[in-house]
């Protein structure tokens, strides 16, 4: 059986999934929220969001935390999973 067949299913997938999360995201309070967009979506690192959003670091930790404990609360478990699978492969990078 050929992927490509599969190809259009993995589009509608992605595109609830990443509409699902954006929504979520757009729930957070306005710092959280900053932080996941530049961390996860844009791929900074805390260091780099420390910097340009001029707060420590220990405080861009806590507001990932944070956020990370909210979404869990907003997106469908499979969803938080797709989440979580992301989230661990952008910390190893």
């Amino acid at each position: 059986v050929s992927q490509s067949r599969y190809f259009p299913l993995y589009q509608i997938i992605h595109a609830e999934v990443m509409g699902e999360l954006y929504a979520a995201i757009q729930k957070l309070p306005e710092q959280a929220k900053m932080v996941v967009i530049l961390s996860y979506l844009e791929g900074k690192t805390n260091q780099e969001i420390a910097d340009e959003m001029q707060i420590s670091l220990q405080t861009v930790k806590i507001y990932k935390l944070r956020a990370i404990k909210q979404l869990r609360s907003i997106l469908t478990p499979e969803t938080y999973l797709i989440f979580l699978s992301v989230y661990k492969i952008f910390e190893k990078s």
